[in-house]
């Protein structure tokens, strides 16, 4: 009898950590690395990756193909030119794999450069010994100036999100528009964007120095967050990140105060 591979009903709530900016020349040892850690870390919780996408100059096709056949294709590469790279992990008899993944991986070494990791919650926890503990082991090998972390409900497209994708027809408008303006403003080449930006106030933000640098409301702004508990705590996770954790219910209250200051391109 053949054994179902990753046969599990998916929860309503995903958990995703977005990683951005960050240079698109990355040495193909480091995506070895990176890479192999996330297929690692999908098989620790019982998942076994079953698509991937890849694109580059030495792989052609924009489908989806096995897993198996997309990392014998890495191997033969040595993972070289890998310039677009999707991984997920689907149920059986399921429907598109960038919609109905348990645990999916998107990368783009393009433009200003992401990484996108997002898993069913009722697998993986989203606290913050968890997303440390994926920040300190993938970070490092992408570099990346920015990031955020989220819970979002898979039916409202919470991998499209930081690629400013509208993944659902059910959002409000204003929702709509501000997806939209992420994609318009770090996507595009024209786009304002630049480091020390934030794309909105999420329970989890990794931050730069060209952020702690910026002055906000007449001071620095890692001075800002420090100047009261509500404003929610930093901590140095590698010699130029930091993550800064705030409160659900401290959100609405932050973003109102930074955005007079034009640190916050999507409210």
């Amino acid at each position: 009898m053949t054994k179902l591979v990753n046969n599990i009903k998916r929860g309503p709530l995903a958990n995703v950590i977005a990683l951005h900016d960050f240079s698109p020349n990355q040495p193909q040892g480091n995506v070895q690395k990176w890479f192999t850690y996330v297929v690692e870390w999908f098989r620790g919780h019982g998942l076994e990756p079953t698509r991937i996408g890849l694109t580059g100059e030495t792989y052609k096709g924009n489908k989806t193909i096995t897993f198996r056949n997309g990392l014998k294709r890495l191997e033969t590469n040595e993972y070289k030119d890998v310039q677009g790279l999707s991984l997920y992990a689907t149920p059986p008899n399921h429907g598109t794999d960038m919609f109905d993944g348990i645990f999916i991986l998107e990368y783009s070494a393009s433009n200003k450069g992401d990484l996108i990791l997002c898993w069913d919650n009722q697998i993986a926890p989203f606290d913050e010994v968890y997303c440390k503990q994926l920040l300190l082991a993938i970070c490092p090998l992408i570099q990346p100036r920015y990031g955020y972390a989220y819970q979002r409900l898979f039916k409202y497209g919470p991998s499209f999100y930081p690629m400013g994708i509208i993944g659902d027809q059910a959002l409000s408008d204003e929702e709509e528009d501000k997806i939209a303006q992420w994609g318009n403003e770090y996507a595009l080449s024209n786009g304002c964007y630049k480091t020390g930006d934030l794309r909105d106030i999420y329970p989890l933000n990794i931050l730069s120095r060209m952020h702690l640098d910026r002055v906000v409301n007449g001071c620095r702004f890692e001075d800002w967050i420090h100047a009261a508990p509500q404003r929610g705590s930093l901590e140095q996770i590698t010699d130029s990140l930091w993550t800064w954790w705030v409160e659900a219910d401290n959100i609405a209250a932050i973003r109102t105060a930074l955005a007079p200051s034009g640190m916050i391109l999507c409210v």
